[in-house]
Order: structure tokens, then C-alpha cells, then sequence
């Protein structure tokens, strides 16, 4: 006897229980034996079976096997939603594949399927972890204008590209662009601005942010005071590091070789070899340490 709609959606979301728990337990090569074996017993397969699919090969790093799987949905007529776009992007930027990444965005829009603040992140992050910057920061005016919000996580990705491009006009315009659109700041995003500032040799803005940090009540950490003064090394403010160090003994933030260095090579090039030495003393007294910089 022909089985009932009933019983169908049933065998179905039985089927899906067990893949989700595939993806719980990172057995990929299951999952997708069990969606070969629902295809071959003509069992049907939902939007929601091929997305935990999807995401459980790229949660494992099968990138192919996502995307092979989302080529496989499309043709096969089954619904695509936000999160089966958003995860197969995901598989995208995992493979360094940004090109893609924006084939599937613009699929997306094409499809009319709405994207949300995991899109930015995924598409944005696809571009910015390849290197392509300029791609992603487009990609971020596209998703500005159509009202979606992006978080902490992409605006961080956004200006830590926008360091590594040199760029830390752009950084910072994205730093204020994160305050306007209350998109919370964390230590990240100010490590990512202060580097940025930092190869821009913009120590005045340095300091900005290291009060603006301590006012956001944002805990700072080694990346940030390493950066900080090396920005005041490179801009040749000996003095100004050697403040911020003394602030880092007081307030028995972690220091580390790094720091140290950064704090020695300023009053190095500025001449001045004996507050460099007091600095190579301090090192040894509190167990840092030194190294052959």
C-alpha cells in the first residue's frame, strides 16, 4: 500500500533528526551516506536535510563536499534559504574561494532570498580573509544600503583587512561607522584600529583610542599595548612609550618580550641608551623574557 503525505514527512524528519545528529557528533562521511541512502530509497529530501548536510561537511572542512551538496539542491529543485546560502559561503571562505562567494551572493539576491547579519559575515569575510579587501568593503556598501545589519565580528574582519591593505582612513571610517550603526566595540576591533593607526604612524589617534578603550571599558591586552607603542617607536616618541609602559608596570598589565622590545627600540632610536638598558634591567628583575632583538 502506497504509504500516506503523513508518513512521508514523517520517514523525513526522522531522517533529518539522525543527520543532525551526524552534525553534533562530526561524522560527516555518515551524514552524507545516509542522504546517498535517503536519494537511492526515494526517501524525500527537505530544505532542512541538505542544510544540516551542508553544514556538517563544512563544519569538517569538506568544503567540496558542501558545495557539490548545494550544486545538488539547486538542481534538484528543493528550496534554498538564508542559512543554506550562508553556509555554503561559509565553505567558500574556509577555501579561500572569495570569487564564489560573491557568484552565491548574487544567487542569493537573484533568488530573492533575504539575507541577514550572517550573510555580511560569511560573504564579507570570504573577500577579506583572501586578501581582497576592496571586494569586501564593496560587499559592505551593498549590504549598508539594503538595511542589513552587520556585527562586531565583520566590522572587525573589515578593518583588519583594511590594516593588512595599509589603509587606516578606511579603518577608522569603519571604527565610527561601528559607533553610528551601534555595533558593539570589543578588544579586537581596537587592536585592529590601533594597528591600522600604527602603520599609519597616526600615534596621536593611538592615544585617542586608548582612551577611548578604557571609557568603552574594553580590556586591552598584549596585542594592543605592543601595537601602541610600537606606533610611538615608529613616530620616534620615546617619551610617549616610555609613559605607556610605566602605565603598563602600574596597572600590572601582562607584559611580554614583544612589548618590551617595542618599548627598548624606541629609546634606542631616539639615543637614548640608558633608559633602553633600565629597560633591559627591568626585563631580567621581572623574569621577562629577552630574546636577541
Amino acid at each position: 500500500a502506497a504509504m500516506t503525505q503523513s508518513q512521508v514527512e514523517s520517514i523525513t524528519i526522522t531522517c533529518n533528526a539522525a543527520l543532525s545528529a551526524c552534525e553534533n557528533a562530526a561524522e560527516w562521511e555518515s551524514a552524507v551516506q545516509l542522504l546517498s541512502s535517503m536519494q537511492h530509497g526515494k526517501i524525500e529530501m527537505d530544505t532542512i536535510t541538505f542544510n544540516v548536510a551542508i553544514s556538517t561537511c563544512e563544519k569538517a572542512g569538506k568544503w567540496e563536499k558542501s558545495l557539490q551538496l548545494f550544486s545538488s539542491m539547486a538542481l534538484g529543485g528543493v528550496r534554498l534559504d538564508t542559512a543554506t546560502f550562508n553556509t555554503a559561503t561559509s565553505a567558500c571562505q574556509r577555501a579561500g574561494l572569495w570569487e564564489k562567494a560573491l557568484q552565491l551572493f548574487s544567487l542569493m539576491l537573484a533568488s530573492r532570498v533575504e539575507p541577514n547579519s550572517i550573510t555580511c559575515t560569511t560573504a564579507t569575510g570570504a573577500c577579506a580573509s583572501s586578501g581582497n579587501w576592496m571586494k569586501a568593503l564593496q560587499l559592505l556598501g551593498v549590504f549598508t544600503q539594503s538595511e542589513v545589519q552587520c556585527n562586531t565580528i565583520t566590522s572587525n574582519a573589515l578593518i583588519s583587512a583594511c590594516e593588512k591593505g595599509g589603509d587606516w582612513r578606511k579603518a577608522l571610517d569603519l571604527f565610527g561607522m561601528m559607533d553610528t550603526s551601534r555595533i558593539e566595540w570589543d578588544v579586537l576591533t581596537f587592536n585592529a584600529a590601533i594597528s591600522a593607526c600604527e602603520q599609519g604612524k597616526k600615534w596621536e589617534i593611538v592615544l585617542q583610542l586608548c582612551d577611548m578603550m578604557a571609557r568603552s571599558q574594553v580590556e586591552s591586552n598584549r596585542i594592543t599595548d605592543s601595537a601602541s607603542i610600537s606606533a610611538f617607536e615608529k613616530c620616534c616618541e620615546w617619551e610617549r612609550a616610555m609613559q605607556f609602559f610605566g602605565s603598563m608596570w602600574q596597572t600590572e598589565a601582562e607584559i611580554d618580550t614583544i612589548t618590551c622590545n617595542a618599548a627598548i627600540s624606541a629609546c634606542e632610536n631616539a639615543g637614548e641608551w640608558q633608559k633602553a638598558l633600565q629597560l633591559v634591567c627591568s626585563m631580567t628583575e621581572n623574569l621577562v623574557e629577552l630574546d636577541t632583538i
